[in-house]
Order: structure tokens, then sequence, then C-alpha cells
């Protein structure tokens, strides 16, 4: 976790994917409170990483 940056490595037991991978990047403009982003790229991230196992295949 960064300034304008997250990246999650999670399980999945999918076939062809052990691992998903979620990177987010945002544009340091998009907000100038740092501890706002921050808080917004981790509630993001929390949301968005489980919909990407789903789609993904993953069950566990």
């Amino acid at each position: 976790m960064g300034d304008k940056n997250a990246m999650v490595t999670a399980r999945c037991d999918a076939p062809d994917a052990p691992y998903v991978i979620v990177d987010v990047i945002v544009d340091a403009g998009v907000n100038d409170d740092v501890t706002q982003r921050r808080a917004d790229i981790t509630e993001f991230i929390k949301t968005f990483t489980p919909k990407v196992k789903k789609e993904t295949g993953c069950t566990t």
C-alpha cells in the first residue's frame, strides 16, 4: 500500500490460477488528501479483490 497504489495477492484454487494479483494505481491528483486517498484505495481493493476472485473462478 502506497500513497497512490495497492497490490494484493490472493490464493485461488482455479485450475489455471493458483493466485490472483490485483494491482491498483490511481493518479495522485484524484484527491490531494493523502490520508483520504489511501483510505479510498483500501476500501476499493477490499471490495474489488473478491469480485476478481469470483470472476476468475476461485472458490477459496
